[in-house]
């Protein structure tokens, strides 16, 4: 699903947008992923499904989540490997000139959809990781 052809020949050029930003370091990568396979993704999201509740009470209400991607559908599964592959790893260290954790878990991750009237407070996310 991701463009990673596409990324990888442009690197110098994410490289040098990364490094070069005044206030805090980012790259916009535009196409970053297949956009016909993209759409379809977008049309198979499920829709939401009471029993995925989320437990997260303080910052939210009417919100429901699923960490699992690799048994919604083939391309969520395929987006899954993509993200998780030690080709998009290379990458991101690359741009980054970071050493970098990708979270095989998901923890905190996923499809989190909000059904109506929902809300979504201001906070932070995690500032640890258990693993």
């Amino acid at each position: 699903m991701i463009n990673f052809e596409q990324i990888e020949k442009k690197l110098d050029v994410y490289i040098n947008e990364f490094n070069n930003e005044k206030i805090f370091p980012f790259v916009i990568i535009n196409n970053f992923c297949d956009n016909n396979k993209l759409m379809d993704l977008y049309y198979n999201i499920p829709a939401i499904n009471k029993k995925n509740k989320s437990k997260d009470l303080m910052f939210s209400a009417k919100k429901y989540e699923r960490s699992n991607l690799t048994n919604i559908d083939p391309l969520f599964l395929e987006l899954h490997d993509d993200l998780l592959s030690n080709r998009f790893k290379k990458i991101i260290r690359k741009i980054s000139g970071k050493k970098v954790f990708i979270d095989d878990k998901f923890h905190g991750g996923g499809i989190h959809q909000g059904a109506s009237g929902s809300f979504l407070g201001m906070h932070t996310d995690f500032n640890y990781h258990p693993n």
